[in-house]
């Protein structure tokens, strides 16, 4: 596991039509069971990473205002929109 897994899958879901659409299905209100679904998706594509990784990934390319909505658990129905 790795944040590197974590930016190589946000990397994949922007080039990827198909798996984007795969993360935009997450409707998960709870943000542990979004992030839950949001790390099965990866490791089904071969990137394997914690919650801690991938919220790691965020934080570099995510505003400090955006990040905060996301660390909220404002964003988390969405998130896969917002981040893809």
């Amino acid at each position: 596991m790795s944040i590197e897994n974590a930016k190589a899958f946000i990397q994949a879901a922007r080039e990827d039509e198909a798996l984007r659409e795969q993360l935009m299905t997450i409707r998960e209100r709870d943000r542990d069971a979004a992030m839950a679904s949001v790390m099965a998706i990866g490791a089904e594509k071969g990137f394997v990473f914690t919650a801690e990784e991938f919220t790691g990934s965020l934080s570099e390319e995510l505003s400090d205002e955006d990040l905060d909505k996301v660390a909220g658990g404002t964003l988390y129905p969405t998130l896969a929109s917002y981040c893809f």
